[in-house]
């Protein structure tokens, strides 16, 4: 009767690995990082495609109508530097950040100065 109590412990195994097996991979799923942004977290609004000054000032505590005046500043300054030479694309953007910053408060101002200074130290202050 020893063999048959050997198959017994022997099935038992087998059925214990193909069960841990199986459950291997929902484990590894589980321990996974998600994908959402931790609670509390802020989404961001906006993609600036790189435009640094956008995003900063994004970050501010901007008002709906501030929010919604700058957007279209952007949108339309997007728009009118399509296709133009770089020097014109700059002297729209300096523009646009005059136009920007006329918008904000000026404690948002001093905020945005602070935030693009923490970005590029050595640069010269943003006007």
């Amino acid at each position: 009767m020893r063999i048959a109590g050997d198959m017994i412990h022997i099935r038992v195994l087998s059925i214990a690995a193909l069960a841990a097996v199986l459950a291997a991979p929902l484990a590894a799923g589980a321990q996974q990082t998600p994908l959402t942004a931790p609670a509390g977290a802020a989404a961001p609004a906006h993609h600036h495609h790189g435009n640094r000054f956008l995003h900063a000032v994004h970050a501010l505590h901007l008002s709906p109508a501030q929010r919604q005046q700058i957007d279209g500043l952007a949108a339309r300054s997007h728009q009118t530097n399509r296709n133009v030479d770089k020097a014109t694309r700059r002297a729209n953007q300096k523009q646009l950040r005059t136009q920007i910053e006329a918008i904000l408060t000026q404690g948002q101002r001093t905020q945005l100065h602070a935030a693009m200074k923490r970005q590029h130290p050595k640069a010269a202050p943003v006007r």
